[in-house]
C-alpha cells in the first residue's frame, strides 16, 4: 500500500492521470484481479456491488462517491447461472440503462464474457489482459484510463 502510494505520487508529480472507478461484478476471480490491476495502474476502486440489488443501491451514491468509470459485468448473480444468456445478460443492460439516466456522463465499461448490446466502449474480456486484431494488448487499467480520456483504441 505504501509502495502504491509512493508510486502514484510520483507519477502525479508527473503528469500521469488516475481515475476513480466503481466495480460491478460478481466473480470472485475477476474481482481478485481487478483489485490487484486497477491500482497497479493508478486507479481507486471507490466501491463494489456484485447483485442487481446493490449496484442499484450504489448507483444511487454516485454523486457522494464521484466515479470517473463504471466496470459492468453483463451477467451478476452467478447463482441465477440456470437463466437463458438472454436472461441473464439484462443484468448489465438494466444497470447500464439506470446508471446512464441519471449520471449520463460516467463511461460504463462492459466488462462480461458475451458481446452485450449496451456499453460506452468495447468490450473488456476477463481476465484483465485485452488483446485486439492488431496485436496491442491492455490491461484493464490503461483500458479504464483511455476511455475516460476519450483516447481512441484501435
Amino acid at each position: 500500500m505504501v509502495y502504491e502510494a509512493f508510486n502514484r505520487g510520483l507519477l502525479e508529480k508527473m503528469g500521469v492521470r488516475f481515475y476513480r472507478v466503481v466495480v460491478i461484478e460478481d466473480n470472485e476471480r475477476y474481482l481478485k484481479d481487478l483489485r490487484e490491476d486497477l491500482p497497479a495502474a493508478g486507479h481507486e476502486i471507490v466501491a463494489e456491488a456484485s447483485t442487481p440489488e446493490s449496484a442499484k443501491a450504489l448507483i444511487d451514491r454516485f454523486d457522494e462517491i464521484k466515479p470517473d468509470a463504471v466496470l459492468l459485468d453483463g451477467t451478476l448473480d452467478e447463482s441465477r447461472a440456470t437463466r437463458s444468456d438472454v436472461e441473464r445478460g439484462r443484468d448489465g443492460e438494466e444497470i447500464y440503462a439506470l446508471i446512464k439516466r441519471l449520471h449520463p456522463n460516467i463511461p460504463v465499461i462492459p466488462f462480461t464474457k458475451s458481446l452485450p448490446e449496451w456499453g460506452d466502449t468495447p468490450l473488456v474480456n476477463p481476465p484483465s489482459k485485452i488483446h485486439w486484431a492488431n496485436k496491442q494488448t491492455l490491461d484493464v487499467g490503461d483500458w479504464v484510463t483511455k476511455i475516460v480520456e476519450g483516447t481512441p483504441i484501435v
